[in-house]
């Protein structure tokens, strides 16, 4: 019964976000430029040499986002050299979130020795 609500409620937001205008499994996204946490600006299109990159959204206040940080970390070990480099995005505004400003994101790819980039979605 739990995995028939959450592949409902996966369904049901992925059909949502199609609908308003996301992108679909085999869609080809449009380029980007963010900030990483070093200062630097990291563009999609940056990665045209690889086979892909591995998107992951996250953020430094969500527990689930934190207990998956190993995970992360484990992904860009793993698969970095196969030509799927990680590229973490954090999404949150940090007037709402104040754990997730720019400079609380610095300090978190540092401490947890973040070898990927770690990018500020500052409009979300």
């Amino acid at each position: 019964m739990k995995r028939l609500l959450f592949t409902l409620f996966m369904a049901a937001g992925l059909s949502s976000a199609i609908a308003q205008g996301g992108y679909a499994v085999g869609d080809v996204v449009e380029d980007f430029t963010l900030v990483n946490v070093d200062d630097e600006s990291v563009s999609l299109s940056d990665y045209a040499e690889e086979e892909g990159v591995i998107v992951v959204f996250t953020c430094n206040t969500c527990p689930y986002a934190v207990a998956y940080e190993d995970r992360i970390k484990e992904l860009a070990t793993s698969y970095n050299e196969a030509g799927w480099p990680v590229v973490a995005i954090q999404p949150n505004d940090d007037g709402r979130s104040p754990g997730d400003s720019f400079d609380l994101m610095v300090s978190r790819a540092s401490d947890q020795g973040y070898e990927f980039p770690y990018l500020y979605d500052e409009s979300q």
